[in-house]
């Protein structure tokens, strides 16, 4: 999310980090909606990764910028971070069956994750 976060604002390390040092494929106005400037390239996604993006957009799709922002720092891996860099494994919840293995997973794959 961090990331992301940067890529929004326009911060030139995660603008090199995509390879990118001019206009980004998207736009924000003033509600701070985000719009794409070009298609995706399909290629690039994965079938879970497609099937991820439609549930996180679907999660969104009626909600005000204020419900989203309250949400989203209301949520134990914002706070916990206090103001630093997120830990990924605090995105999954206490209750969900193998949680371990899954946090273990996250561990093992996360440095060789790339936008």
């Amino acid at each position: 999310p961090q990331v992301v976060y940067g890529i929004l604002r326009r911060r030139p390390i995660e603008m090199i980090a995509i390879g990118g040092n001019g206009d980004l494929p998207f736009d924000i106005d003033a509600r701070h909606r985000v719009r794409a400037t070009r298609d995706p390239n399909v290629r690039k996604l994965s079938g879970s990764d497609v099937e991820a993006l439609r549930a996180g957009l679907d999660h969104v799709a009626d909600k005000t910028f204020d419900e989203i922002f309250e949400e989203t720092h209301d949520d134990p891996a914002y706070l916990n971070a206090m103001g630093g860099l997120m830990d990924a494994r605090e995105f999954l919840p206490a209750d969900l069956p193998d949680r371990e293995n899954k946090a273990r997973d996250i561990l093992e794959t996360a440095e060789y994750v790339a936008l």
